[in-house]
């Protein structure tokens, strides 16, 4: 007998969002920078894109590391003041 499984959205919301704060703690461990930063980097790299921030304490310690591909300096941004 073959069994289903069928996940609700809410189910699926969840376990995706799970899969990602996992994610965000083990960057977070690897790069020794806070997880709320690290689920912004998390969530780029689950969704294949480019990180763009002004953020220079996560630029940081993500520059010699292969996740530099991934973050970008957000630059020529008017400053006011």
């Amino acid at each position: 007998m073959v069994q289903r499984c069928v996940l609700g959205l809410n189910q699926l919301s969840w376990l995706l969002a799970n899969a990602l704060i996992v994610r965000a703690f083990a960057l977070a461990h690897q790069l020794a920078h806070p997880v709320y930063d690290c689920l912004s980097l998390a969530l780029a790299e689950q969704a294949s894109v480019h990180l763009v921030t002004d953020d220079h304490r996560l630029i940081k310690p993500v520059s010699p590391t292969r996740f530099r591909k991934r973050v970008r300096a957000l630059e020529g941004r008017a400053r006011s003041g």
